[in-house]
């Protein structure tokens, strides 16, 4: 079976063609199912956001169709036949992929096996590209960037260099810094233009976070929260799913609303009954109040640009409470003024043990 999803937010591939290789043939087998998933060749989510602050100029960019730019062997194409017509009166007729297909399990692994090993075959000649590959990539987003305009404008050239040589195109760059793609024709840099949209459009997503390229800063990211008549444990459950917040920057506003999860899971209240009246004032004052937190926002790199840190120092903090415990990491710089900055890293909160 084929399916078409379509995503109105791409700015570049709004339709895709997905394939369902789960679906059982007579044998009561499907492709998956003789198919290994294969192990992750990519750098973990949080590591790729965390160096992503490390620099002064960001960069950002995506591989263009990545599974269609990788070849299936030649022997493998007939696991991977279709029936297709044009028009509903035409004879049905077979097909063959021959590139690598969405909804097949080994894809994935695949694909990004594909780049690493056009990273590894071309690491000499393109060093510091290679290590942006091994460390800056998932799957097929990279979040990196330099020290100065210059460099990052040298680093997307190695970088787009090495992908060409695997048969890959680098597109929808993005920057901090406008001069550092300005060498780039217009059709590799995101469409979206976000460097002139005015400052309330300004965000886009940078792996599920809501990133800036002219403010340079991160905000919080959810999906829009639709009114509730009667308050639920099942739908306060969905009100914590859409809110994206992987590095715990947000962790004083969600973990409220964890805290009275856990609440009617001690008072066993099934996913449709009423809340009671004491947590709903609390869980309706705290949707009222959500939308602030997006005013808040996160700076993206850790140390000002317009200082050089000759000092660094990682500082630690713990605390628990009968409700809740947490840990914060904050990155302190010292210039060399011997002003002090510290910046946010990480967090991590959870409920404490019934």
């Amino acid at each position: 079976p084929m399916h078409a999803v379509v995503k109105p937010s791409s700015t570049t591939t709004q339709l895709r063609v997905v394939f369902d290789a789960s679906a059982k043939t007579k044998s009561g087998a499907s492709l998956n199912d003789q198919l290994l998933v294969g192990p992750t060749v990519h750098a973990p989510l949080i590591d790729v956001l965390l160096r992503f602050r490390q620099h002064k100029v960001a960069l950002t960019t995506d591989v263009s169709r990545m599974y269609r730019a990788v070849l299936l062997p030649e022997n493998q194409r007939d696991l991977h036949r279709f029936v297709w017509r044009r028009d509903p009166g035409d004879v049905l007729t077979d097909y063959r992929m021959t590139w690598l297909t969405f909804g097949v399990s080994a894809s994935s692994f695949a694909a990004n096996m594909a780049v690493k090993q056009n990273t590894i075959e071309h690491q000499e000649v393109y060093a510091r590209a290679a290590a942006v590959v091994h460390d800056s990539f998932y799957v097929d987003d990279g979040l990196t960037g330099a020290d100065s305009t210059s460099e990052a404008a040298d680093l997307q050239r190695e970088l787009q260099e090495l992908f060409a040589r695997g048969g890959f195109l680098l597109r929808r760059w993005r920057t901090s810094e406008i001069a550092a793609l300005a060498h780039l024709p217009s059709e590799l840099v995101e469409s979206s233009r976000c460097q002139e949209l005015p400052i309330a459009s300004d965000f886009s997503k940078v792996l599920g976070l809501e990133w800036s390229p002219k403010q340079d800063s991160f905000r919080l990211t959810m999906s829009d929260m639709p009114s509730v008549a009667v308050l639920t444990k099942r739908s306060l459950t969905s009100d914590i799913a859409r809110i994206f917040d992987v590095l715990g920057w947000f962790s004083p506003a969600i973990i409220q609303l964890k805290i009275l999860l856990q609440r009617l899971w001690e008072t066993k209240t099934d996913w449709d009954d009423p809340v009671s009246n004491d947590i709903e004032d609390t869980w309706r004052s705290w949707r009222e109040e959500l939308p602030m937190v997006k005013n808040l926002l996160i700076p993206r790199c850790y140390v000002p640009k317009d200082r050089d840190a000759v000092h660094l120092q990682l500082h630690g903090f713990c605390d628990a409470s009968e409700d809740a415990y947490a840990g914060v990491v904050y990155l302190r710089s010292t210039g060399q003024d011997d002003v002090i900055h510290t910046s946010l890293v990480i967090a991590k909160t959870k409920v404490a043990p019934i």
